[in-house]
């Protein structure tokens, strides 16, 4: 059996099976509170998964970033360092401003 793209160990999914028959056969209704906690497991695996693809993609961004920027001269180096710094101090400030205005609001 596949799951996510991998193949399953036979062991394990026989007793995959055997635990979702056994649920089945409970035929127990869940609880309210059971219900929402088995929600929450979902979303936390669910946003588990979308952090580790986040975290895998600026892994390789940053890698590639790397790269091109190991092959840049040392006065392009400078330029791009200047443009970043001075791109940073403008975000500040903006950021300032717009901080001090909710608070003043």
């Amino acid at each position: 059996m596949y799951m996510s793209g991998r193949v399953m160990n036979p062991s394990k999914e026989s007793k995959l099976i055997q635990a979702g028959a056994d649920f089945l056969e409970s035929n127990t209704a869940l609880s309210l509170q059971q219900e929402k906690r088995l929600k929450q497991m979902g979303a936390t695996v669910r946003n588990a998964n979308s952090y580790l693809e986040r975290l895998k993609l600026n892994e390789e961004r940053e890698r590639i970033a790397r790269n091109v920027m190991g092959k840049m001269s040392v006065e392009r180096l400078s330029d791009l360092m200047s443009f970043y710094l001075m791109m940073s101090q403008i975000c500040t400030e903006v950021m300032e401003r717009k901080l001090h205005g909710f608070v003043n609001k």
